[in-house]
C-alpha cells in the first residue's frame, strides 16, 4: 500500500515505488477521470488521427502504423497510433473541449 499526497491545487504526488510498479516514466501522458466514486489514472497509449493532430497543433511524424482499437482520448472505436506519431502533445484542451462537447 502506499501513501498518496494530495495538494491544495489537487495536484497528486505518487511515491515513486508506485510509479515503478506500474511502468510509467517521466514524459509519459497520463490519463485521469472518476468512475465509481474513485480516480482512475492510466497511461495514454493510442490515440486517434483526430486526436493526436489536434493536440499536437497538427505535427505527426511521416510514417505511423495504425490499427483498429479505442482511442484513449476520445473513447471511441476507430483506427489508433502511438502518442509518440504526434511528439507527445498534450492532451489536456482536447479533452476539456470533447467533454464540453
Amino acid at each position: 500500500m502506499w501513501i498518496v499526497k494530495i495538494n491544495s491545487k489537487g495536484a497528486i504526488t505518487l511515491p515513486i515505488e508506485a510509479i515503478e510498479a506500474v511502468g510509467w516514466r517521466e514524459g509519459d501522458t497520463i490519463r485521469q477521470m472518476v468512475k465509481d466514486g474513485s480516480v482512475w489514472l492510466r497511461k495514454v497509449h493510442w490515440v486517434c488521427q483526430e486526436c493526436g493532430s489536434e493536440s499536437s497543433g497538427g505535427r505527426q511524424v511521416e510514417v505511423s502504423c495504425w490499427h483498429e482499437d479505442t482511442c484513449d482520448i476520445c473513447d471511441e472505436i476507430k483506427p489508433v497510433t502511438e502518442t509518440r506519431d504526434f511528439f507527445y502533445p498534450d492532451f489536456t484542451a482536447v479533452k476539456k473541449k470533447k467533454k464540453n462537447g
